[in-house]
């Protein structure tokens, strides 16, 4: 009887695995993103540029899925403060980045689990908070690269947690009075979740 009990219990629980193997698998169509993380290993670019202490970053993404590519377009959202030395006043940095991104998955014996890689390429404005005072860069091109992997969870929802390289060119001040040009580079870790439509 126990044994009876015992593959009755496999057996249900490989349908369930296959079933939500079945649902899981994502599927072509829209979907809708929203994700949040860090950046780290940050540096400015250009003149008087400075290292940049970790900052929060969080995003937003919409497109289409086909086959075994993603397209779509994203809007992230970045502040980071200015590494400097012990009393000096510190700027912080804002930065926000509209991409277009394509990316590729892999396929992998989990239906679920899709890794990806990615690239993207769009503008960024800069502005800096210096003292009570607001300094804005002219538009600049931005571009980024991106691993990570993507994990089914029902068959409309996605989780993804991914490593992202993003560089801003340089870019000089709409303020004619201050000199100079300024990039940025990121790294980021983030985390999110899809909904498939």
């Amino acid at each position: 009887m126990k044994k009876l009990i015992l593959q009755s219990s496999i057996l249900s629980l490989a349908i369930s695995a296959i079933a939500f193997s079945s649902v899981a698998n994502a599927k072509d169509g829209a979907f809708a993103s929203l994700y949040t993380g860090a950046t780290f290993a940050s540096k400015e670019t250009g003149d008087n540029a400075l290292k940049l202490k970790t900052g929060p970053l969080f995003g937003l993404a919409g497109g289409y899925n086909y086959q075994d590519f993603t397209f779509g377009l994203s809007l992230e959202m970045r502040t980071a403060k200015q590494k400097v030395d012990a009393g000096a006043s510190s700027a912080k940095l804002k930065a926000n980045i509209l991409l277009a991104n394509a990316a590729y998955n892999f396929n992998t014996a989990n239906d679920a689990l899709k890794p990806y890689v990615g690239i993207g390429l769009g503008v960024a404005q800069n502005k800096y908070d210096y003292m009570g005072t607001t300094y804005k860069l002219k538009t600049a091109v931005a571009y980024q690269l991106q691993g990570g992997v993507k994990y089914a969870v029902h068959e409309n929802v996605q989780l993804f947690g991914d490593l992202r390289y993003t560089g801003v060119a340089k870019a000089a001040f709409k303020d004619a009075s201050v000199t100079g040009k300024n990039g940025v580079n990121f790294f980021s870790v983030n985390v999110g979740a899809s909904y498939l439509f």
